[in-house]
């Protein structure tokens, strides 16, 4: 048998309770429609429910998965302004070393340590 089109519009038989197909009867007669065009709203609406009930539930999967890596991305920016703080600190101390005359001195005395790099004179000037 070759499949139908999608479009192609099909007889359907179905069983329910009389008191169903009544709520369907009264239903189509309030909107002034058959009960088979009751009966295909309802069908259709349930098949729309269903899938934005999936959107939502994948919507908010995705809010937490946000979240998740929000925070995670937070933390990681927090690790790093703290590595860039001890850094700065580290540079200022071998900064305050570096000028310090004490440290100078002992870098004289001590062996092993080089002289400070003195820095390039200007052209013309002579040490």
């Amino acid at each position: 048998m070759p499949a139908r089109k999608t479009t192609a519009i099909v007889q359907l038989k179905v069983r329910m309770r009389e008191d169903l197909r009544r709520r369907l009867e009264r239903e189509a007669d309030r909107r002034e429609d058959s009960i088979n065009n009751e009966v295909v709203r309802r069908l259709e609406g349930s098949f729309e429910r269903d899938a934005d009930q999936d959107l939502a539930s994948e919507i908010s999967e995705l809010r937490a998965e946000n979240a998740r890596l929000f925070k995670i991305m937070d933390e990681q920016f927090a690790q790093l302004k703290r590595r860039d703080e001890l850094l700065k600190n580290a540079f200022d101390i071998m900064e305050a070393m570096r000028t310090s005359p004490l440290v100078r001195a002992a870098m004289g005395v001590l062996p092993g340590f080089p002289e400070p790099a003195q820095e390039n004179p200007k052209k013309g000037e002579t040490k």
